[in-house]
């Protein structure tokens, strides 16, 4: 069995979730139509203006 470390741990699952997002964006990028690109566009400009 393999023992890591907390900090080896953290570090593999911010790996993990950054390689899964990158994967979901391309999917997105490449199965969405371009009219819920504007409506994900315009959402991300509500949350932009409220941050």
């Amino acid at each position: 069995m393999l023992i890591l470390s907390p900090s080896a741990l953290i570090a593999l699952s911010n790996i993990l979730f950054l390689i899964v997002l990158v994967v979901l964006l391309a999917l997105a990028r490449y199965l969405t139509p371009p009219k819920l690109f504007r409506c994900l566009g315009s959402t991300k400009k509500l949350f932009e203006g409220k941050i």
